[in-house]
Parts: C-alpha cells; structure tokens; sequence
C-alpha cells in the first residue's frame, strides 16, 4: 500500500505494520489516508478499529443514514436473497424496527397486517410486488414526518396519515 508524499508515514506500508500503526493511533492513522486522498481499501475499513474510529468521525446524521441503509439490506436478504423487501420482509422490519410507529399510527379500526399491507401497496410505485430501497424510503418518509410531528404534540391534525 503507498500512501502520499509528505507524511511521516514511510511510503510502503504492509498491511499488517499498517493495522499495528492503526491500532497504536487509529485516528491521526486515518487522517493521514484520508488528507493524502488515498482511497482506504476495503479490508481496512472493516477492521474493528478502523470501522469504530471511522464511526466516531461520521456526524449523527451519516451514521443514522448508514443504519437504514445497513437495515433495509439485514431484511432484503431474508428471503429470497436479493436486494428488495417483499411484503414478508417489510412486515417484519416493519414490526421489530418501528413498533411505536406502527402503534401510533395504524389507524382506528385496522389491523396492523392491514395497515402495513395497505403502506406497502402505496410504497410499491411500479407495482412489482417489492420495494426497492428508493420505494422504501417513502414509507421512512411518512415515518419521520408522524416521528416529526409527535415531537410537536401535534396529534392527528398534524399527522401525515
């Protein structure tokens, strides 16, 4: 691995001085990659280290968006193994990752499976039978709005439903 000119850092490191150096100062190590440009290989960002400190780094906003993204895929894969939620993984992700959502909104006189049933049918623009990630953001969307609103006591008058 090279890293750029004018760092106290020798310009041949191996990967495994590399992870020691990190281990010893894993911020200043990933300050020097990033200010020299170098693209940070991916086997380094997965280490633990790299991929704590990295963490640290991000604002609340970008690892909030990291974990939807890492959230959706945990359920898309479930079954079949592809890169879409199907009504049966929507309304799983959909129970165990926003229960008070689901709780504070299904309107009066519905089930939930209904309910869920009638967001994943408006989520599903192309009429697939799946969502992709951009038709689950919309469902996220109503989610942050209603969340957005109760932070206001706005109540019904003020819900996105």
């Amino acid at each position: 691995m090279f890293l750029g000119v004018g760092t106290n850092v020798p310009h041949k490191v191996h990967h495994a001085s590399l992870l020691g150096w990190l281990w010893s100062c894993p911020s200043l190590a990933i300050s020097v990659l990033e200010a020299n440009g170098s693209v940070t290989p991916s086997w380094l960002r997965e280490t633990p280290v790299f991929s704590q400190t990295f963490d640290k780094m991000k604002t609340e906003l970008e690892r909030t968006c990291d974990g939807v993204v890492r959230i959706y895929q945990q359920y898309a894969i479930l079954d079949p193994i592809d890169d879409y939620l199907h009504f049966k993984e929507f309304k799983k992700l959909m129970e165990e990752q926003a229960q008070f959502f689901l709780k504070d909104t299904t309107p009066f006189r519905t089930t939930e499976d209904t309910y869920l049933q009638k967001l994943f049918d408006d989520a599903d623009q192309e009429k697939t039978g799946y969502l992709k990630f951009s038709e689950f953001l919309s469902v996220l969307n109503l989610i942050q709005i209603d969340a957005h609103n109760r932070s206001h006591n706005l109540g019904e008058e003020g819900s996105a439903f």
